[in-house]
């Protein structure tokens, strides 16, 4: 039989985790498509400098439920071969295009809102191997924040810099998006979509922690955690608990709401 007390022990370890996992990770996230944790790689990178038919480019969609200014994106990923072929990811190109008129894919007729290249491999960090793949993340702070409006879907386009051939860096997969993203295929210069999420998160300095302030009360507090369990594994609004916009109640959104349990809003 479970004593009460180990049971509450237990509950509050899970919730100091929780709480950690949030500081760490979660904190000023307006939009994530976190990693799945399998072991799917989604191509996106070219040979630097002179390009190749082997080069590959991924698009993924992302909106927002206001106005937004990003300030950094971060994301996962690693070699399809291990480098064997490519070497290791030396830079990244990291660009934001908006949708053509029909909103259906990304307006690549057109030059991309912004576009940045890193000065070296954006921070690459491992993140540890998964099912025999290793995986690295990556993060990126823009020389100057996107402006993001409300309810307008964008495109976060990434590829990587190999110095050798065939380009090997590649996305992790997320399962959360609307499982589907776009690609380019240099042989033959195809556009075309293809099944799969794009694992990245969009960073606002801007971000407070009154998003979690549910029913707008001016604190964080019980009713705001019993909305957002009463949500919990749906498809939601921000305002049920979708405190990160992926479009579904889950536990980041419940790491952040604890990560900032009792706060008083201004």
């Amino acid at each position: 039989m479970i004593r009460r007390s180990d049971f509450l022990y237990g509950l509050l370890a899970v919730i100091g985790l929780t709480i950690a996992i949030a500081a760490a990770a979660a904190g000023g996230a307006v939009y994530s498509q976190p990693h799945d944790g399998s072991n799917k790689l989604y191509l996106s990178s070219w040979w630097n400098p002179d390009g190749s038919d082997w080069d590959t480019y991924t698009w993924d969609n992302f909106t927002l439920s206001s106005d937004t200014a990003i300030t950094e994106i971060r994301w996962r990923g690693g070699l399809t071969y291990g480098g064997y072929y490519s070497g290791p990811v030396t830079r990244f190109t990291v660009e934001f295009f908006p949708s053509i008129a029909v909103n259906t894919e990304p307006d690549v007729s057109h030059a991309p809102l912004v576009s940045y290249d890193t000065p070296d491999n954006a921070g690459e960090t491992l993140a540890g191997v998964f099912g025999g793949v290793t995986m690295y993340d990556y993060a990126y702070t823009l020389p100057a924040p996107f402006q993001a409006s409300t309810n307008t879907k964008y495109w976060v386009h990434i590829y990587g810099w190999n110095s050798k051939a065939p380009p090997e860096w590649s996305f992790a997969s997320s399962s959360s998006g609307d499982y589907s993203y776009f690609r380019k295929i240099n042989d033959g210069t195809w556009y075309q979509f293809a099944p799969g999420n794009l694992c990245f998160t969009l960073i606002s300095d801007a971000a407070s922690t009154c998003p979690a302030d549910l029913d707008q009360s001016g604190i964080v507090d019980l009713t705001d955690l019993a909305t957002l369990l009463a949500n919990y594994g749906t498809g939601a609004t921000a305002s049920q608990g979708d405190l990160n916009g992926d479009g579904t109640v889950d536990l980041v959104d419940l790491a952040g709401l604890l990560a900032v349990y009792g706060t008083i809003c201004p």
